[in-house]
């Protein structure tokens, strides 16, 4: 095989490659990061892996491998300068580059690591999809579409689960509790008992903002594709609708109150801004307040209230309050979390890790350069996508790509400002690939030569690959550690006889492991010590939460279980110490739990 063939194989080889994990992006890595406290699922089998979603520590891992297998397939040497499209995706690498600030100031590295290693991951992915339709324009349609089939099989999941999965995933939970002789908590019963659609997605609400992103474009290929098969009227009369419900029945099953209003009010900017029919902007100025009125009357009736909207508020307000503290800097990866349970206004069960909004989470977190880069990284594209939409439109093309992809990015920008998107790989990964494929510009193919721009953009990406490829390794490896660990320590689906035979020689060597594979994290400490704690081992118990307290200084609860620990051995003048320090962190909380008798204050003698 000459060298030419073997890079057009290889070059074909690649284009799969990205393609494959296009498709997989909402069927894998729909889970949530940003959580180190607990860890995914670790199955022993082959085909249990093909059935689950995977750790979102192996979204950086894949992505650094195929921007890996990108990179000598396309390279750079075909790119254009000024190309808008790379600029949409080096606003990727900015943002993640942005993210380091929040290196500065925080004081468990978990999230630090989490969270770059997360970013630069979208990185890559973006870098990647550049490359690919640089070198071949039409390639865009094949990624959009993969995106498309993916999302569908997904839609399919999350329909079955609706009818059929619920009543499964009930029954199995009222067995394995009652064999197991476990009273489940309240919010965790209700959870399970409670019908929203969330498919391969971790939650409800990141379902429904990656579909807000995705089913305008869904609508799109489905239409163009059913106008291909003969004959068109009758093909598009029929499928279309049928694939219509499926996509509105799925989203409306998220029952997130949150998307629902991002949608109408995308709509609603959309029929503002471009020159659509004017008997459709009439149609819009009366349906979308009524929609907006039955929601808040659908709020207030329902059993979902409207005390989540006060806690999300409560959220902003101190988001914005922590982001003035330290406007340049940032407080942070991590330090929301920290700061909320320090200045929440109403004792509620909330413990957020983000503001739920991506851009109060860069500006908590990461200062200004994040707030302005979160911003940016979606206005440009969809200032540059107006242009061609409007055009487009105002010669009443309405059914195509460009339009769809603003649509659905504009309405994902809006749900982001209210919900966790940034922590979904999918739904990032996602945003990543409108944003450099609605731009619509056609790079010219010309050798550069070797000058200093091809230098920098060399070196960037080599310093993304080691992030993404070599991070993503060490987290998934430290997450599987730690899954071992708790899969020994906890007592969930064991019964009271298999929860007794784990000795405490098994969780020292699960412990060593998981401190040897992340030596910063202060949780797999904290997680053998409440194992110990139970077990009355406590002096191990009392030197595995000063070891984590090391890691974690403001982490309220460590403070608040060496409370218990020590006044059970009679320890009072200590325990009050610890209990105070619990209190200056979680004030609300331990007053609360004061108040309801859960702790009891120490006397104060020795």
């Amino acid at each position: 095989m000459n060298s030419s063939k073997f890079m057009d194989f290889y070059r074909n080889l690649a284009t799969c490659l990205v393609l494959l994990f296009t498709f997989l992006l909402p069927l894998k890595f729909g889970t949530l990061t940003g959580v180190p406290e607990t860890a995914a699922l670790f199955p022993a089998d082959l085909f249990s892996w093909c059935i689950i979603s995977w750790p979102t520590t192996l979204f950086p891992l894949f992505s650094g491998i195929v921007f890996l297998a990108a990179l000598p397939a396309f390279g750079l040497n075909r790119i254009a300068p000024g190309d808008k499209s790379f600029r949409c995706a080096a606003l990727w690498v900015i943002l993640a580059a942005a993210g380091g600030a929040g290196m500065i100031r925080a004081t468990v590295k978990d999230f630090v690591y989490l969270e770059l290693v997360h970013l630069f991951g979208i990185a890559a992915y973006a870098l990647t999809v550049f490359l690919v339709i640089s070198y071949n324009h039409r390639l865009k349609y094949w990624l959009l579409t993969a995106l498309v089939a993916g999302t569908f099989v997904t839609l399919l999941l999350g329909f079955e689960q609706y009818f059929f999965g619920f009543e499964e995933t009930r029954e199995y939970f009222i067995k394995t509790t009652a064999a197991n002789g476990i009273t489940p908590a309240g919010e965790l019963k209700a959870r399970v008992f409670d019908n929203r659609i969330f498919a391969t997605f971790s939650s409800c609400n990141s379902l429904a903002g990656f579909l807000l992103l995705v089913i305008p474009l869904c609508f799109v290929t489905i239409w163009k594709f059913f106008g291909r098969v003969s004959p068109p009227i009758v093909a598009r009369s029929i499928f279309v609708p049928l694939f219509t419900a499926l996509m509105l029945f799925v989203l409306v099953g998220t029952r997130s109150r949150a998307a629902i209003l991002a949608l109408i009010l995308s709509i609603a900017v959309c029929a503002v801004i471009f020159p659509i029919n004017r008997w459709l902007r009439i149609s819009a100025a009366i349906i979308l307040p009524l929609m907006i009125i039955a929601g808040i009357f659908y709020i207030k009736y329902s059993s979902r209230s409207f005390d989540s909207i006060y806690s999300r508020l409560d959220y902003y307000r101190v988001a914005v309050k922590i982001f003035f503290e330290a406007p340049f800097l940032g407080n942070g990866w991590g330090e929301f979390f920290h700061k909320y349970m320090q200045l929440k206004q109403f004792f509620s069960s909330e413990a957020p890790h983000a503001p739920h909004s991506l851009v109060l989470a860069f500006a908590s977190q990461c200062g200004i350069a994040g707030l302005v880069t979160s911003i940016l990284v979606f206005f440009y594209p969809l200032c540059i996508a107006y242009k061609r939409a409007r055009m487009l439109i105002k010669k009443n093309v309405y059914l195509e790509y460009v339009p769809a992809l603003f649509l659905g990015l504009a309405a994902f920008f809006l749900h982001s400002l209210a919900d966790v998107n940034l922590q979904v790989p999918a739904s990032m990964a996602a945003a990543a690939l409108f944003t450099v494929c609605m731009t619509g510009s056609r790079p010219a193919r010309q050798d550069l030569g070797v000058d200093r721009k091809m230098f920098i953009f060399y070196l960037v990406s080599i310093i993304i690959l080691v992030i993404t490829i070599t991070g993503g390794w060490h987290l998934f490896y430290g997450e599987y550690q730690m899954a071992r660990l708790l899969n020994t320590c906890e007592r969930k689906n064991k019964s009271r006889e298999d929860f007794m035979r784990v000795s405490a020689d098994e969780v020292r060597q699960r412990l060593f492991h998981a401190v040897k594979a992340k030596p910063y994290s202060p949780f797999p400490w904290a997680s053998a010590a409440d194992f110990m704690f139970a077990r009355n081992n406590l002096e191990d118990a009392e030197r595995y939460y000063y070891e984590a307290i090391k890691l974690a200084p403001t982490r309220s609860y460590l403070y608040e279980r060496l409370f218990h620990l020590l006044s059970i051995q009679g320890r009072q003048t200590e325990a009050r110490k610890y209990l105070e320090k619990s209190r200056q962190l979680n004030p609300m909380g331990i007053d609360a739990k004061i108040k309801r008798g859960i702790i009891t204050l120490p006397l104060n003698k020795k």
